[in-house]
This record gives structure tokens, sequence and C-alpha cells, in this order.
């Protein structure tokens, strides 16, 4: 049995005809900017997670680089966002001309730190960044609590974990979302999107988002980019939208699956266990991450690593070490395959693999 690490083409499969049919309507529609879907697409994911805006951009990177630059960060700030995540995350950041100060991680869920963080706050320090790493959104509120005590903005790399409400109240308070292919709630394309509360900041978003205009015969006021949400795109993910709980329960499923397989395992175990998780990702710690990487390949099980290095220790922010969790971290971890078309008699198979794993 082979077993590829993610089969989106097995999704498009099994929703093909009503797929079909939406990317047929927009075609003829004339219209693949803007528009109703992305309209109606805006106010169901504001529904979603309750709150009064979201806006619909190109894609997770500049949904995170408008939410910051909306908010007033800039050049002379410092945002203090986690080691270990995606290079979007810090560059976003960078792209503000603030400087992202890197806090090491967790080590149960490899998200950002917060008894770091607190040692790393300076009278620069103007947000904070967390990532919900893997789609473990278990400890947000602790996060909500740190920016209000510290009086900082806070903007959540909410990317992967779509399918969980984010409820948003302050003022300060900002989240966005990659709709990137492999997300459980995917496009077919680049997609992105930014939630908040505050009218202004909702404007602010969406202005700078337009090219500095809130739209074409107003005088452009700041200065802009180009990250418009296409309609086809918006289009495909509101009827994606009401399929997102039970592909989140399957996952869950498969999650449970692998955690019991891995138990009593030599050389690997899994990260924490929370019931606030999308499992965008299924990651394990391996003794030798090499080892088990090629011994899944040679039971023709994909994996992937997800990440196999820190942000600070990149060449664009300098090598820098002095972060040993998240630098374990990227020596370790290996995503095993995780989607909601998964068959039962193949997570079998890959739960058979892991229990004969021995190193």
């Amino acid at each position: 049995m082979t077993i590829p690490f993610l089969d989106l083409a097995a999704q498009f499969q099994t929703l093909r005809p009503e797929i079909d049919q939406v990317i047929s309507e927009v075609m003829q529609s004339g219209q693949y900017i803007g528009g109703e879907p992305v309209r109606k697409f805006e106010e169901r994911i504001a529904q979603v997670h309750n709150v009064k805006h979201c806006v619909a951009v190109a894609n997770g990177s500049d949904a995170l680089y408008l939410a910051l630059k909306a908010a007033g960060i800039g050049e002379g700030d410092e945002v203090i966002t986690t080691a270990f995540s995606w290079i979007a995350t810090a560059a976003a950041i960078s792209q503000t001309g603030a400087t992202p100060v890197f806090a090491d991680v967790r080590r149960d869920n490899l998200q950002l730190d917060l008894l770091k963080a607190k040692g790393l706050l300076s009278p620069k320090t103007k947000a904070i960044v967390p990532v919900y790493l893997y789609g473990d959104l278990s400890h947000r509120a602790s996060y909500l609590d740190f920016a209000l005590e510290h009086d900082l903005l806070l903007v959540e790399d909410a990317a992967q974990v779509h399918g969980l409400p984010l409820p948003i109240e302050s003022s300060r308070h900002l989240a966005t979302f990659s709709f990137y292919p492999t997300k459980q709630l995917g496009a077919y394309g680049d997609a992105g999107a930014v939630i908040c509360h505050d009218d202004q900041l909702a404007e602010q978003v969406r202005r700078i988002a337009n090219q500095g205009a809130l739209f074409p015969q107003q005088a452009y006021q700041v200065e802009g980019i180009n990250s418009r949400m296409d309609t086809l795109q918006a289009a495909i993910l509101t009827f994606k939208l009401p399929f997102l709980d039970s592909w989140i329960t399957r996952r869950a499923e498969v999650a449970k699956s692998y955690q019991h397989a891995i138990l009593g395992c030599t050389g690997i175990e899994g990260l924490a266990v929370s019931e606030a998780h999308t499992w965008y990702q299924f990651v394990v710690r391996a003794e030798d991450q090499n080892h088990f990487k090629q011994y899944l390949k040679g039971q023709r099980i994909g994996c992937a690593t997800h990440y196999g290095y820190t942000l600070p220790g990149t060449v664009t922010y300098g090598q820098r070490k002095g972060y040993p969790v998240a630098e374990q971290a990227a020596t370790a971890v290996v995503s095993l395959p995780i989607y909601q078309e998964l068959t039962d008699e193949q997570v079998a198979y890959v739960c058979e693999s892991l229990i004969q794993y021995r190193r």
C-alpha cells in the first residue's frame, strides 16, 4: 500500500460535480475580482468567528502584513513572535519596518512560550504574534491575557486553525488566515483573510490591500499593495465551508488512532493532546529524524518536516542560536499523513507501521 503525505485531488474528486458548477458560474459571470462571491465569503467567515469584520485578501502572508500595518506597526517597533514557524510569520513583521523579536517555544506543543516572551519585553515592544502551530488552539486564552496585561497589539497567526471559532472583542486585536490549498479549508490557489472587531482597523486593512484606496474613485490616502482575493477562490471557499466541521471530526479520528498507535513506541513521541485542535498536521518527535523518515519511506508512507529550521536560525535573521527547544524540535519533528480522505484501511496501515517501528 502507498499512502501519499497529502492527496488534494482526492478531495476534489469527492466534490467535483459541485465544484465544477461553482467554477462555471463564476466564469460565466464575467466578474473575476471582487463582487458578490467575495462579499458573501467575508460575511460567512465573520459569522463563524462572531466578529464584525472579515477582509478577504490575496494570501495568508499578506494578511499578516496588512493586520500589522493597519494597526500602525512600523519602523522602530518590536514585535514578539515564535522562533518556530513558517517564514511568513517573521517576514510580515520585517516588511512593516518593525523588528521581529523571537521567543523560544513550549516543549509540549511547540508554540510561543510566554515565560520567555515576558523576558523580551522592552519599551519598543508594540505587538505579539502567536502562531497556533499544527492547529492547536488550547492556549489561546493565555495569549489574549498576555497582550491585555502588557497593553500590546495582538495579531493571531491563525493559518492552521480553520474551523475553530476565534471571537474578537478588543480594538487592539486581529486574527489572520491562510487558505493555501493544503489547509483544511483550502482554496485552489492562494487566498487569505483578516478578521477584527474594530471598524477603523477593518477599513484600514481594506484600504491598504487595495493600493491605498477603498475604491478607485477615492483619493489614495496611504501607500498600499495589491492584495485582493480572486472571486473564484471566494466562491470555492464559501462552498467548502459547510463541510469543515465534518472534515475536522474525521481528522480528529485519524489523530486518535495515531495517538493510540504510538503509545509505548520506542524512538517516537507525540505532542500534547488537545480538544481544541483542527489537526492540520499530526506531528511526532523522533529520536532520529532521518532514520524515522527513511523507515516511513520504506513503508511507502509519505511524510514531511514542519519545520526543519528555526526562524532566528535562518540566514534572513542572522543564523542566531539560543532557542534550545525550537532548535531541538527542528531536528526531530516529522509530520504524518492526516487528511479527511484517508480510508480506515490506510489509517490502519500507518498505525501498524508506527507500532512496528523501533529505534
